[in-house]
């Protein structure tokens, strides 16, 4: 009898212990399961607000390039703005702050359905791509190139998101947010006409040039590492002295207009001579002249009637460098300030490579100094 009876109470007790071990394994598991619900909404959040941030800062990018496109009237949109211009342009932060703002008040994030961002969540500034990773300079408004906004649910904005269980754990909220830059880029493509010069620069020598430093812009020859070509797919197949004097005339007289050129995948044929006779005839003068009193975009883009800042294209030469005579690719596209054209016996170009020159066209190129008025995603 007593055997049976302490078999009994030891049944009981184990009983008992494996009801405290359910219970607080049930608290556990009630835990791990409030935690997977609340960071699971978190993460959910967070993407909300990453969606609402990339889109605030191309809206915002996008208005900084299109005043830039417009001269900075967008509802009366006639003409680019100049290089000399750009340079200087002040951007209004409530013209950029509006367009990121409405975006945001249009998507909802955690629940809420309209975001509000902050004034000082909207930085306007230029973007430096050659620190890793790139950064926005915001200390001035002047010629920005950039846009960074921060969409928040924390104790700033928007509040911060109420949990669903983790308050059990006295987690009664979570702040999350995220961040997003859009940035005018390289320009990828060349609308018909935009490049009004047969020549062409060594991409290399790009690089390496200094922003708005004279330099001897001669062909074949000279300071920078430059090449005459005849474009592609037009009549003046043959770069040859008479055919490229030609085109030169044909240009000037606005009867011929530079294809549309597309990097990467445009090809252009070059020659390896200097093409003096191009000096001799005076036909590269004319043309030099004829363009530089225009003083509008795209064909001139600056406001003096002396100089003739204008679009070329960049090539491809690793092998035969300053001297291709043959078909190259083109893989981009810089600007350049011609100052003057001296005729024989010195057949020079003298310009200077102006940087930052924000064009019309598609954008998501390398940066050889003309950026596009189409802004991307760099952070």
């Amino acid at each position: 009898m007593k055997t049976g009876l302490c078999f009994k109470r030891a049944l009981g007790n184990r009983r008992g212990a494996v009801a405290v071990i359910v219970a607080l394994l049930s608290l556990v598991l009630f835990m791990f399961v409030a935690l997977a619900i609340d960071i699971g909404y978190l993460a959910v959040t967070k993407n909300e607000l990453q969606n609402i941030a990339d889109a605030g800062a191309l809206a915002g990018a996008r208005r900084v390039g299109r005043l830039y496109e417009c001269n900075g009237d967008i509802i009366n949109c006639t003409e680019s703005m100049s290089y000399e211009d750009q340079q200087t342009y002040a951007v209004d932060p409530d013209t950029v702050g509006d367009v990121v703002s409405d975006v945001a008040s249009r998507n909802q994030a955690g629940g809420r359905d309209s975001i509000i961002i902050n004034d000082t969540d909207i930085v306007i500034g230029q973007w430096n791509s050659d620190t890793v990773p790139g950064t926005i300079n915001p200390v001035t408004p002047v010629a920005p190139t950039a846009v960074r906004v921060t969409a928040r649910r924390d104790s700033q904005a928007n509040n911060a998101i109420t949990t669903f269980f983790a308050g059990v754990m006295g987690v009664d909220t979570l702040e999350v947010s995220a961040d997003a830059t859009a940035a005018l880029s390289g320009l990828s493509s060349m609308a018909e006409g935009y490049l009004p010069i047969p020549v062409a620069i060594n991409h290399d020598y790009v690089r390496t040039m200094p922003c708005n430093e004279d330099f001897v812009f001669h062909p074949s020859s000279g300071d920078v590492c430059s090449a005459w070509h005849v474009y592609q797919g037009n009549d003046y197949k043959n770069p040859s002295g008479s055919q490229m004097k030609k085109m030169i005339e044909d240009m000037t007289a606005f009867e011929f207009s530079s294809p549309e050129t597309t990097a990467y995948d445009s090809q252009y044929v070059f020659t390896n001579g200097e093409l003096a006779n191009l000096f001799t005839s005076e036909a590269i003068q004319n043309l030099f002249h004829t363009m530089k009193v225009i003083n509008e975009p795209p064909l001139d883009n600056d406001d003096d009637p002396e100089t003739w800042t204008t679009y070329v294209a960049v090539y491809d030469d690793t092998v035969e460098g300053c001297s291709p005579n043959r078909e190259i690719t083109i893989v981009g596209f810089a600007a350049v300030k011609i100052t003057a054209v001296a005729p024989p016996p010195e057949t020079t170009i003298y310009a200077q490579v102006v940087c930052d020159l924000i064009g019309r066209g598609n954008p998501n190129g390398t940066n050889y100094g003309v950026l596009s008025a189409i802004p991307g995603l760099v952070e």
